[in-house]
C-alpha cells in the first residue's frame, strides 16, 4: 500500500511540534532542542522571506533536519525498528466535527540513527487507499502558522466514488456574526455610474455553530405551550420543544412558564400525568421562568435560505394595488433545537447546591 512518510523529525529522532520560524526549514521536538542546535544551524539559516531575491534559482524544498541529502539519494540498510504513537485529528466522512484518534507509528532506523516514521493509516483511511501528504504552514490570507500541520489524505478520492467530507462541510457553515479583523484590501475602484469606492478585501468572520450535543448556557427568552425559546443575547432562535423538557413537566396557564416536579415529590414511583401535576402544591414545582438562565444541551441544528418571494398585495390611498414584501412570515436562517432533559441541564438554580450536597453524603 502506497504510504507517505512524516517529515516532521528532530536531529534527536524524536517526533517535532515545531520549526525554526525564520528558515523554516528545521524541525525540533522542543524549544529547549532548537535552543542547543541554534549555534550550530545560525551558519546556515537563511530567511525565508529572502529566498526569492537571494538568486535567480528555485530553492530546494525543505528537507527533515537529521536526514543528509546524501541519505536521502543513496539508500541505507534498515537496522531495526521502533514503534511510538501520537494523537491525530481526523475528518470522517460522516462526522459531524472532526475528532482526535490515536495513531500508531512505525520507524525505520538506518545506518546512522536516521528514523524513517511512517504512519499506519490503513485501519483509518481504508487497505486500500492511495495515501498523500501535504504540509500547511500558512492560513487565511497567507498569514504564517504557528505550527505547521502534516495532513494526509485520500489521492485517489476523486476516481473512486468517494461522498463528500460531511466534517470538513459542517467546519465551512455557521452564522456569522461580526467581522473579526481585514487580512488584505486591495486599491479603491470607482464604478460607472456610482462615485463610491469599492474594495475587494480577505478578512476573517467570527462564525456561531455550536457541535451536536454540546452544553451551553443561554436565557429563557419566551415560552408557549409548545415549547421554550432560548436567547444569547447574540443569537435568539434556540428552541427547546416540550417533548425535550425533563420528566414529568407541564405549562402553566397562569405563570405562562413549564415547570418540573423532581421525583421526592412524586406521589409515587411512577411520572405523575399532566393533570396531576398541575394539582401539585406550588411549592414543590421548579419553574422555567422567563429571563432564567439554564444550561442546555444541542440537539440538531437547521440552516434556511430565504429566497425573495412574491410581494403581498396592499391596497393604496389612490386605490391601486401597491407590493411590499412580507417579512413576517419568514424562516430564521439558521435555528438551534435543545434539549434540557438530563443531569445537570436545566436552570441552573437547580443543581447550584447538588455538589455540596455529594460531599456531605
Amino acid at each position: 500500500m502506497p504510504t507517505a512518510a512524516i517529515h516532521h523529525w528532530c536531529w534527536c529522532g524524536n517526533l517535532c511540534a515545531s520549526w525554526c520560524s525564520r528558515c523554516e526549514d528545521e524541525w525540533y521536538c522542543s524549544p529547549e532542542h532548537l535552543a542547543m542546535d541554534w549555534p550550530t544551524h545560525r551558519a546556515r539559516c537563511v530567511p525565508k522571506s529572502s529566498w526569492s531575491s537571494s538568486s535567480t534559482s528555485t530553492p530546494s524544498p525543505p528537507m527533515p533536519p537529521c536526514v543528509a541529502p546524501e541519505v536521502l539519494q543513496t539508500p541505507s540498510r534498515v537496522i531495526q525498528t521502533t514503534k511510538a504513537s501520537f494523537h491525530g485529528m481526523v475528518f470522517s466522512v460522516d462526522g459531524e466535527r472532526p475528532k482526535l484518534i490515536p495513531v500508531n507509528l512505525l520507524g525505520m532506523v538506518h545506518e546512522g540513527g536516521v528514523v524513517d516514521w511512517q504512519p499506519v493509516l490503513a485501519p483509518i483511511l481504508g487497505a486500500d487507499a492511495e495515501i498523500a501528504s501535504m504540509i500547511i504552514s500558512t492560513g487565511v490570507g497567507g498569514e504564517p502558522l504557528r505550527f505547521p500541520l502534516q495532513v494526509f489524505f485520500r489521492s485517489n478520492f476523486l476516481t473512486d466514488g468517494s461522498r463528500r467530507n460531511h466534517t470538513v462541510e459542517s467546519l465551512t457553515y455557521g452564522l456569522c456574526i461580526c467581522v473579526f479583523d481585514l487580512i488584505w484590501v486591495g486599491e479603491g475602484i470607482v464604478k460607472y455610474g456610482d462615485g463610491c469606492y469599492w474594495y475587494r478585501v480577505t478578512f476573517r468572520m467570527v462564525v456561531f455553530r455550536p457541535a451536536c450535543s454540546e452544553v451551553i448556557v443561554g436565557k429563557i427568552k419566551s415560552s408557549t405551550e409548545d415549547g421554550i425559546r432560548v436567547t444569547l443575547g447574540f443569537f435568539d432562535d434556540i428552541y427547546i420543544p416540550r417533548d425535550y423538557l425533563p420528566t414529568p413537566s407541564a405549562f402553566d396557564h397562569n405563570e405562562q412558564a413549564f415547570f418540573w416536579l423532581p421525583p421526592h415529590h412524586w406521589a409515587s414511583d411512577e411520572p405523575p400525568s399532566t393533570t396531576q401535576l398541575l394539582d401539585t402544591d406550588i411549592t414543590t414545582r421548579l419553574y422555567l421562568d422567563r429571563n432564567e438562565v439554564i444550561r442546555l444541551r444541542v440537539e440538531r441544528d437547521e440552516f434556511y435560505d430565504n429566497e425573495p418571494g412574491p410581494r403581498k398585495a396592499e391596497t393604496g390611498q389612490s386605490g391601486q394595488e401597491g407590493g411590499i414584501e412580507d417579512d413576517v412570515d419568514k424562516k430564521a436562517p439558521y435555528t438551534i433545537t435543545a434539549s434540557i432533559s438530563g443531569d445537570g441541564l436545566g436552570a441552573l438554580s437547580w443543581w447550584e447546591n447538588t455538589e455540596q450536597d455529594i460531599m456531605e453524603e
